[in-house]
């Protein structure tokens, strides 16, 4: 092979060597660190998440508004959720429980 060819080809080389030495520096400059795209994509995915639960928290947010402002103007509604949650009874009422067949079975 002539001198020129060979001096050729070691040129290529190194430009290669160069560009790939290059294009890694790039992607680790650019690609790591706290404002790499790594960490970035990282965040995107965190805040997508975020978003969703402050929608979910929102919706249940309202639901709960709904239900004390109910509590307040709706004294029936009010005594029949604390009927069913504490078991109140009126002076002379008798409370019953049913319980399913089944639940009667599992106990030893």
């Amino acid at each position: 092979m002539p001198a020129g060819g060979r001096a050729r080809g070691r040129r290529r080389r190194l430009l290669a060597a160069v560009m790939l030495g290059a294009l890694a520096a790039f992607l680790v400059i650019f690609g790591t660190g706290p404002y790499g795209w790594i960490n970035m994509v990282r965040v995107n995915r965190q805040q997508a998440r975020l978003r969703r639960e402050l929608m979910v928290n929102m919706a249940r947010n309202e639901l709960l508004r709904r239900e004390i402002k109910r509590m307040k103007e709706d004294s029936l509604y009010l005594e029949t959720k604390a009927r069913e949650r504490y078991g109140l009874v009126k002076p002379g009422e008798t409370s019953y429980r049913f319980y399913p067949a089944d639940s009667l079975k599992s106990r030893p």
